[in-house]
Formats: C-alpha cells, structure tokens, sequence
C-alpha cells in the first residue's frame, strides 16, 4: 500500500475497538496490523497526519496509534489537530516515537496525547497497552457523561452545592451554586463567613447558627433563607447541610445543597393571593377576612374591647353594570374601595390584630358588598360616626369614563358580643342590618337589632309561598286602562301582576317581584304573565270587534337571561293574537344599557310585529341622546314627574323636553300616574298621545275592565271614584 493510503482489515465484529494506525512507514503499520488484530482489534491505516485526520472524520477510531516523525503534516501537529476538533476531545492517544529525549516526551503531551511508547515497539505487550487505555478511555467517559449529566439535572433543579473544612475554613462551591449567587466566572466566596455575607441580614445570625448546630453533634440541618446575589438580586434558597466526622467523632467537612426556590416561592406567594385577595380591589377576600375575624374574637384582648363588623352594600351597582355595562362597574367599585380605605383612618384602630403592618382590614366579600373589621373602639357609638362618614364619601359622584355616577350605600353594623359571638353570627347579622337599611327609606346605616331575624324568617317563609303560588293560582293580574288623550278613548291596558295570598291577603309587587328574581322564579312566573295576557287581550279584540292594545311588563332579569323570545312566540300562537296588539315594556336601564347581542334580541322581538315601549322613562341617568339608537316604539313617563306638574317648573320643562324628544323621533309617549284634570290639561298642551292614572282608571280584574270598556267616558270616571 502507499504510505499515503488507508485500508482496513477484514470486517468482523471487533471485541476491543476500532484502532487507527498512523506511520509513513508500510511495515510497521503492516507489523502493528497483524499484532493487535491478533488481540481482537479493526484496524484503520494512515501513511501521514492529513490521511489521519481524513480516517479519523470517516472510521471515529476508539483510539489512535500516532507516530511523531512524519512528512506534511508531523504526529504533534496531528494530535493537536484531532484535540481541536469536537470529535477527537477525549479520544485516547498513544504517540510512537523513536526519540528518547525528554523535550519530546513533554512536547507529546502538551500536544495532547494520552500515552507514548518508544520505537522499536514490543508486539506482543502493544495490545494490552492499548486495551487498558480504551478500558480508561471508557471509563472516564462514562464519568465524564455521569457528570454531565449530573451537572445538567443540577442546573435543572436549580441545585447548587458547597463544602466546608472547618479546620482550615476552606469552602468549595459548585459551578451551579455560583450561577444561583450570579458570580462572576472564576470567582467563589472563600470562606463560609465570606458565603454567609451574601445571606440577608435578617436571616444571616440564624444561618450561622445552624452551621453551628452541625458542629455542637447536629447531623442534619435544613433552613429556607433570602440571598442577595452578586448582581443585587433577591433570591429564595433552601439549604440541605450535613457534618461528616472522623473516626474520634470530630466534624472534618460540612456538606450542604443550595437550591433556588425562588419560582416555587412566588408561585406559592400567587396562590396565596388568588386564594386570599380580590383580584379587581386588591383587598382581603371573604375567606381572608373569615379566618382574621376568628383569630380576633379568639384573642382576650379583643374579646374585652369593643368590637364591630360593618357590611356596606352599595346600592345601584347593578343598573350601573346593565346600562353601561361591567367594565365600567367594576371601575366603580374599585373607586369605591379606595374610599373605603381612605375613609376608616388608623385613629379608628381597624384590625389592629389582623396583620403585623396594621393595615386597615376593609374586604370585598362580593360585587357590591364590602365588610370593615373595627377593632378597640372607644364606645359603640364610634361605628355610628364611622359609618356616616363613609355614607358621606360614597354619596360623592364617581366619574367612570367621563360619565357622572351617583350611588349610595347601605351600611349594618354587628357588635362583639351583643350581636353575637362567632364570626359568622357577626357576619350574619351585621348583614341583615345592612338589608334592614337597604328597605328603610332614609336611613343609610342600621345597627342589628333581633327583630332583623324574624323579618329573615318571614322573607324565608314568603320565599316558600311563593314558589306555591304559581301552582295553587294564587297570582293575578289587573289590568289599568290607558286613554287617548285627545277624545278619552280606551285605547289600551296594562297587565299589572298581583299576589293574592291566601293570609295575608294582596301582596304588592315590590314585595315578591324582587324575590322571584333573586331566586330565578320571575322566567316561570313572567310566562304565565305573558300567556294570560295575551288570551284576555284576544278575548277583548274578539268582545269589541276592534284592535286592543295590552302592555306586559318585563323584569331585567327576564330580558337579560335566555328564552324570552321563544316565551313571546309560544304566547302569541297559544292566543292567535295579532303581535300589534302587544307591547313589551321594559326599564331604560335595560335598553340604555343593551350591549350588542341584546340590541339584536330587541330587533328580533320588534320583527315579530310587535310594540316595545321603555317604560318609568326619566329615571336613568344615561344621555337621552342614546335613544335614538334603540328600536322602540313608545315611552312611558314616569309618574314622579307627573305627580308635580303643573306647579313644578323644573318638573314642568321635563315633561315638556321628553314629549318633545318622543315627537322627534317619532315615538308614541304615554304618561303614568295622571290623577288630575290639571295633569291632563297639562299633557294635552303638549301633545302628549296616551294617558293612564287614578283619575281615568285604576287596576282592576279582567271582568271589570270588559264592564268598564261597555260604558261612556263618564262611566269612566265614576267608575274609577268608586
């Protein structure tokens, strides 16, 4: 063969490892050749360094045989070529020289090589010299491996390591524990008290403390500590150390692992948040606020001392989220939190106990529901003060998004131990107090009282009776009549919803139409409205031969959930009414504030054919401008508006701007309430259409209203005064 060539040995499956043969020499490659595949080895030959290292890039050799003295390219240059290249790094290699000066030996190694044998070789010992430089080879790559990967599942865990001599306070640190403290590379602290420097100071004595535990006879210590990094970084570590001892029991190294906690720690600390604080307020939730009550009322210092909770309800919240929807009424409460807070100051002692850094305890149990722990109050009375003052502060307009918001707040107050002795007694009846307040006209704020519970009774009570009613036909409906104006014609009624308990007798509805609401009751009942409704107003068009209007009042709720269309159409088919003989009345808090998908129902049910009238119009407080957008067909003014004209000239120019308005977009208006000749008159100046009221027609039953419908206009009115 050409000394420049390469060939290979026979294939067979080797037992030892693949060798490449590299000398410029034919015969000692042919000598070497036969030795070691005489000793299980494949043979790959090279004549010179650069047919090397071109047989190393296509064989991977497990281990290269190199001669020193070659021409083109020499040994020391072909092994620092294979140590260059990625490949080659670790791959053993043993030099052939004939030279036996020591400046080679040395130059051999600086160049990378493993081993070296001197020419002549022994043949029958090159065999085993190289069968345990691959056994080494295979080992320390396999320790090379195990630390590799060791290395990477410590960089994984964020684990980091350090040993400690106590004899002479020499520290070693791991290359992952000086990226956990963000060393700088080739610096480590040198001593445990140069370690201990990076320890926050708070924590440092106790970190000490624990290094001497494990020299006083402690084996194990384990401690979760702050560092501050190298680069200023704030860091959670928790610290595994253990003392290894000599045989007369003496300490002679203390081992610790450091792992990075710090993502687990703010992960932990994000849970707890979740878990514990309103996400929209930033305050204390109800489950926050429950367990600091407890370990309050359980505290004999707080027990003795005048203790309050404080329920504020604030009221409108849900008109606010239905006109403008619930991105402005979540701004609404947050500002009305901050007011909270601002107002219940730390001279009013509020939660002293409840946290280290005396924060107020005001929490958001709910949407528009706050409860304020009070705590060390000078007298009961304080809490009175207190709660005006915060009245006061809630009763000043918000502005959410350029818009003017007025809102009040209805406030309870429960009293440690008069109200009761355990945090939910407290909590119950503080919030009854603020229901009390609510229903109490005038007053903002209600202490609780026992005579709260029985109305809770009695609500519960009526609760039950009412889901009876509508199976025992205990609801009715009355039917107020509504005019023309212009002639006093009957052009119309209204369906008014009526509860006719068998002992208590008539229930108003603003009694049990709020409690249907709540309890999800008002879509059956509100049905069975719809369906009795339009089958006394196909009767009536059938009785009289002529078109005859019936309004039926829906419920927000009703408008806001699923079905009503579907509920319309079934009452329309079951009558066989013309749908412009009904019309839908429903609040301008619910149209103003319709978003996109319930403008599109408010289109559907106008597709129908038929009439949808806005109805106690004036009330909101949302640009009338808005109006136009709105496919409605007429607009009811409320009655509180009626009520003081003529007379009012405030009232007055209102009545006249709503006619006016309703003219202009071509939208019939109805006025509610009129119970004077004067009201009329006034209304027919201005052109108002359609009337209803005591002085033409209160509610009465259907048959009543088919007796009323027979007689004149002055039938009309002596039936109305009776």
């Amino acid at each position: 063969m050409a000394a420049g060539g390469v060939s290979e040995a026979p294939s067979r499956a080797p037992r030892q490892g693949v060798v490449l043969v590299v000398d410029d020499d034919h015969t000692m490659r042919l000598l070497a050749r036969q030795a070691l595949e005489r000793a299980g080895f494949v043979v790959v030959e090279a004549g010179d360094g650069q047919a090397a290292l071109a047989a190393f890039r296509e064989h991977a050799p497990d281990v290269v045989l190199l001669d020193v003295q070659m021409p083109k390219l020499d040994g020391f240059e072909t092994c620092r070529a294979l140590r260059d290249s990625g490949a080659g790094r670790f791959t053993p290699v043993m030099m052939m020289t004939g030279l036996d000066d020591l400046e080679s030996i040395e130059k051999a190694y600086d160049a990378g090589a493993t081993d070296f044998i001197n020419k002549p070789l022994n043949w029958l010992i090159l065999g085993h010299r190289l069968e345990y430089i691959l056994r080494s080879s295979r080992a320390f790559e396999r320790l090379r491996v195990s630390q590799a990967k060791l290395a990477n599942a410590q960089r994984i865990a964020r684990l980091g390591y350090w040993e400690w001599v106590p004899g002479s306070d020499r520290l070693y640190c791991s290359g992952q524990l000086r990226r956990i403290f963000e060393l700088p590379q080739g610096h480590q602290p040198g001593s445990l008290q140069e370690l201990a420097l990076f320890v926050h100071e708070d924590q440092r004595g106790h970190f000490l403390d624990t290094i001497q535990d494990l020299l006083s006879g402690k084996s194990v210590t384990d401690f979760e500590y702050r560092i501050r990094t190298a680069q200023g970084t704030e860091r959670y570590v928790r610290q595994h150390a253990e003392s290894l001892h000599d045989d007369q029991g003496q300490v002679t190294r203390v081992t610790s692992t450091i792992q990075d906690v710090t993502e687990q720690r703010e992960a932990e600390e994000k849970v707890r948040y979740l878990a514990y604080y309103d996400g929209l307020t930033g305050l204390p939730n109800r489950r926050s606020f429950t367990e600091t009550l407890q370990r309050i009322l359980r505290d004999p210092r707080f027990r003795n001392d005048s203790t309050a909770v404080m329920f504020v309800d604030l009221d409108r919240l849900n008109q606010v989220n239905e006109s403008l929807g619930r991105t402005a009424g979540d701004e609404l409460v947050r500002q009305a939190s901050q007011r909270i807070v601002s107002c219940v100051r730390s001279t009013d002692m509020v939660a002293r106990a409840a946290q280290q850094n005396h924060q107020h305890l005001v929490s958001r149990f709910d949407g528009d529901e706050f409860v304020i722990l009070l705590t060390k109050l000078s007298d009961i009375d304080a809490t009175a003060h207190i709660a005006q003052r915060l009245g006061e502060a809630l009763a000043e307009p918000f502005d959410v998004d350029g818009q003017t918001i007025f809102v009040t707040a209805s406030i309870g107050i429960g009293v440690f131990s008069h109200d009761g002795d355990s945090p939910e007694q407290l909590l119950r009846n503080a919030h009854l107090a603020a229901e009390h307040a609510k229903e109490t006209e005038g007053q903002s704020c209600q202490f609780y009282t026992e005579s709260l519970n029985e109305a809770a009774r009695a609500r519960l009570v009526l609760e039950t009776d009412l889901r009876r009613a509508l199976i025992r036909g205990e609801l009715e409906l009355r039917y107020q009549p509504q005019f023309a104006i212009a002639d006093n014609s009957v052009v119309g009624a209204e369906a008014l919803l009526r509860w006719r308990h068998p002992e208590q007798g008539l229930i108003s509805p603003a009694t049990f139409v709020p409690l249907a609401e709540e309890i999800g009751l008002i879509h059956e009942i509100g049905e069975w409205v719809l369906e009795t409704a339009c089958l006394q107003a196909q009767a009536w068009q059938e009785e009289l031969a002529h078109p005859f209007r019936v309004g039926v009042n829906i419920s927000n709720r009703q408008f806001l959930g699923n079905g009503l269309i579907a509920t319309v159409r079934r009452a329309l088919a079951g009558s066989r009414l013309d749908p412009r003989s009904l019309e839908l009345e429903l609040t301008e808090s619910v149209i103003l504030g319709a978003d996109d998908n319930e403008l599109s129902q408010l289109s559907e049910l106008r597709a129908l054919g038929l009439k949808l009238a806005i109805d106690d119009f004036g009330t909101g407080y949302s640009s009338l401008g808005y109006l136009a957008e709105f496919p409605v067909d007429a607009l009811k003014i409320d009655r509180s508006f009626i009520r003081d004209v003529p007379g009012s000239p405030q009232k007055e120019a209102l009545v006249r701007a709503i006619v006016a308005m309703g003219h202009s977009l071509d939208l019939r208006v109805t006025a509610e309430g009129v119970e004077t000749d004067e009201q009329l008159d006034f209304l027919r100046t201005l052109g108002c259409e359609e009337q209803q009221g005591f002085l033409m027609g209160r509610p009465m039953p259907a048959e009543e209203l088919s007796a009323f419908l027979d007689g004149s206009a002055e039938g009309a009115r002596r039936h109305a005064g009776g």
